[in-house]
């Protein structure tokens, strides 16, 4: 996964991804003006891929050359609460893995894009949205944040992805932006995860 001399620069544990996942969070809320939810309420953890594919019910099979596998999860669970009263109330367990031994550069990108799902927990509803515009919008955000830092060979990475969801929600969501403009585009993102009709 990580070419030799990229391993020393690699990122093996949370501590290590701190200044990182400050980076993601201030790119997200400074340049495209997504409003987080605090660190608190989000944990981001550096582990094992074998916990990445066990948190999915995924078997992990170490493999050579290029695993097109997670190389981080944003995970949400609602836990109701009762206070012994009748009334209950709904508290929100998140939190973000990201799997250890990635270079700097791919580290930030996947922060930046499970990030951007902690921020669509919050301003998309909840059950059946399209997948393409949940993975597009994280894709182009990291494909953003990645031209900002420098790594155009990673972006254009991205921009070739054939995935049926990840690179073609991207396309989609790019051709969104070039439409209405980014700021507009986030707008029109969540109209139409919540349902609403394409324009035109």
């Amino acid at each position: 996964r990580t070419c030799s001399g990229c391993q020393a620069g690699a990122i093996t544990s949370t501590r290590a991804a701190q200044p990182l996942v400050v980076a993601a969070r201030s790119f997200l809320t400074d340049q495209l003006d997504m409003q987080l939810r605090p660190d608190h309420e989000c944990k981001v953890e550096i582990v094992g891929a074998n916990k990445i594919a066990k948190r999915l019910r995924k078997r992990f099979r170490q493999t050579r050359g290029f695993d097109s596998r997670e190389g981080g999860i944003f995970m949400s669970r609602v836990v109701e609460h009762t206070n012994g009263l009748g009334g209950t109330t709904t508290q929100a367990d998140l939190c973000i893995y990201v799997e250890d031994g990635w270079p700097q550069v791919k580290c930030y990108g996947i922060l930046v894009h499970e990030l951007v799902h902690l921020w669509q927990f919050d301003a998309f509803p909840r059950g059946d949205v399209d997948k393409r515009l949940v993975e597009g919008l994280a894709v182009w955000a990291e494909h953003r944040a990645l031209l900002a830092a420098g790594a155009v060979k990673s972006a254009e990475d991205l921009e070739r992805d054939s995935d049926a969801i990840y690179g073609d929600g991207f396309r989609i969501v790019r051709r969104l932006e070039l439409r209405y403009g980014w700021r507009r585009m986030l707008v029109e993102v969540v109209r139409l995860a919540h349902g609403g009709a394409p324009n035109g």
